[in-house]
């Protein structure tokens, strides 16, 4: 991870001692730097002392990053960059590296919009690189810089280059979603989804129920519907 982009994700809003946080059950993925308590101790919030939660409830490798663990988010970097620099090479040239620090900086920023239950984090960092990118081409078109301005709103409009950016971002996400499935469900799927056969032609080619065929379909079609709607969620 680079200098620059290390800076760029301190943020003093989670310290790095947090020890508890006191909110509801519902509320603790969502906990804003308000809820976070030092070693000087807890704030005062009207609630029981029974809602009064340590931060080791927290199991997931998403919800800690939610949270804003700094360890999780070097993680999600070492494991998705190698990923999403080839996407964005793809899409914005020799702009990759920039739209790569980028994105993490403004999944960082925006880590509380992330829904874990809408897609996985690997998606939504795609979704992000999409927006991003296709930010990127339209100032571009314009001859403005490409913005580091979080706040700015993303407007997706209706071009030929954003349209290859959607296609590529689609395609990506899939085939990562694919990779997910196990064997027999992914063959399923690759067939119809890619290969364009019906569920007989399938179950003719696999040597398949065609109970077991409808069954691994509609199932790995689910997980792609749950991918790719997580890589369209807005982010700011």
């Amino acid at each position: 991870m680079s200098s620059a982009l290390q800076e760029g994700l301190r943020d003093p809003s989670f310290p790095s001692h947090c020890v508890k946080v006191k909110a509801q059950p519902r509320d603790l993925l969502h906990a804003s730097s308000k809820l976070v308590a030092n070693k000087k101790g807890l704030p005062e919030f009207p609630l029981a002392e029974s809602d009064v939660y340590t931060l080791s409830v927290v199991k997931t490798r998403e919800e800690k990053f939610i949270l804003g663990d700094e360890a999780v988010l070097k993680e999600v970097y070492e494991e998705y960059s190698p990923l999403l620099m080839g996407l964005s090479r793809r899409l914005v040239g020799p702009d990759a590296e920039d739209l790569l620090q980028n994105v993490f900086l403004s999944a960082w920023k925006s880590r509380e919009k992330y829904n874990p239950e809408k897609g996985s984090l690997r998606a939504w960092l795609c979704g992000i690189t999409r927006f991003r990118a296709i930010d990127l081409l339209r100032k571009k078109g314009k001859g403005e810089a490409y913005s580091t301005d979080f706040s700015e709103p993303i407007n997706d409009f209706a071009t030929d280059e954003t349209a290859e950016v959607e296609t590529v971002v689609d395609s990506i996400v899939v085939d990562q979603a694919l990779l997910e499935l196990s064997g027999p469900k992914r063959e399923v799927v690759e067939l119809g989804f890619k290969g364009g056969l019906s569920h007989s032609e399938i179950a003719l080619k696999l040597t398949m129920p065609i109970g077991t065929v409808k069954s691994h379909m509609r199932r790995g079609l689910e997980v792609l519907q749950r991918e790719l709607g997580g890589s369209r969620e807005p982010v700011i």
